[in-house]
């Protein structure tokens, strides 16, 4: 969450909501996203997340494992607000 903070993002801890509801909510030049957060890629998905990511009609779930994967998770909304 410090990283995406440093880069300019909003961002709100949402991981003690359970029932599958991604960990972060972030607001990031105009674009709300939210982000499920992983150890490593070897973690798994549960049920509940799995079947929340089919669910969601927004725009995609992000999955950050790293520091890597946040910087370029905030690259990608660059792109898109460009």
């Amino acid at each position: 969450m410090d990283c995406l903070r440093k880069m300019g993002a909003i961002v709100h801890d949402l991981s003690k909501n359970g029932k599958g509801i991604p960990d972060l909510l972030i607001g990031y030049k105009g674009v709300t996203s939210l982000a499920e957060v992983k150890s490593s890629t070897k973690a798994s998905y549960t049920k509940d997340q799995i079947r929340f990511n089919e669910q969601w009609k927004g725009e995609k779930v992000y999955r950050i494992n790293d520091l890597d994967d946040a910087v370029a998770m905030l690259k990608e909304i660059d792109k898109k607000t460009c």
